[in-house]
């Protein structure tokens, strides 16, 4: 089985080490997001998965959150024409809910996963199960326990998130392929934002 696994694009970030001009700066991602496309073409992979965080600022949707949705509804259409597509939902700060919809209107062919689910995806060879875990909203957690410690916090995402994990796994029909698809930092994990990282779950 060839799997494409991509996530991260970040449409819209719009600052960075090489290039700080708006126009550029999209200009630069859509290459490499057309670059990926190609090679996908040439390597044919049986299903593509996207995991999250395809736009990079969610709060800016009323300003321009739409252009930068539809230059991802673009690309995913692509890949659509290429093989199955599921795209996961990462982390409200940066995916944006109204930006989901109106994407999921743009690409009736792609699956979409807002929520944790398992869905199932027939591909030309293979029927594969897709277990998809989106991103945390950690400000969920600190509206409901205000005032915890961040290793607190940290464990309780995690707890929290092995049981999603365990209860989509007791789904799994076990004569088919799986992948765990999830938009979410795991222990060992290299950071260069300053964000903490979940502590290990028992599996």
């Amino acid at each position: 089985m060839r799997v494409l696994h991509t996530a991260d694009w970040h449409l819209g970030a719009y600052v960075g080490p090489q290039c700080d001009d708006p126009a550029l700066r999209m200009a630069s991602t859509m290459k490499c997001l057309d670059h990926m496309v190609s090679v996908a073409t040439i390597e044919k992979p049986d299903v593509i998965l996207v995991a999250g965080d395809l736009i990079h600022q969610a709060k800016t949707w009323s300003d321009r959150a739409f252009v930068e949705a539809e230059a991802a509804a673009g690309v995913l259409n692509r890949l659509a024409d290429i093989a199955p597509v599921v795209v996961l939902y990462g982390t409200p700060n940066h995916d944006n809910a109204a930006g989901f919809r109106l994407m999921q209107q743009m690409c009736p062919c792609v699956n979409f996963i807002t929520e944790p689910d398992l869905i199932t995806v027939d591909t030309f060879e293979w029927r594969i199960q897709i277990a998809g875990v989106p991103g945390v909203d950690k400000g969920i957690l600190r509206a409901q326990r205000p005032g915890l410690d961040a290793e607190t916090e940290n464990r309780l995402i995690t707890a929290g998130t092995a049981d999603i994990i365990r209860g989509l796994s007791a789904r799994l029909d076990p004569a088919l392929p799986a992948v765990l698809k999830a938009h979410h930092t795991v222990i060992g994990c290299t950071l260069d934002n300053g964000q903490e990282v979940i502590d290990a779950a028992e599996p």
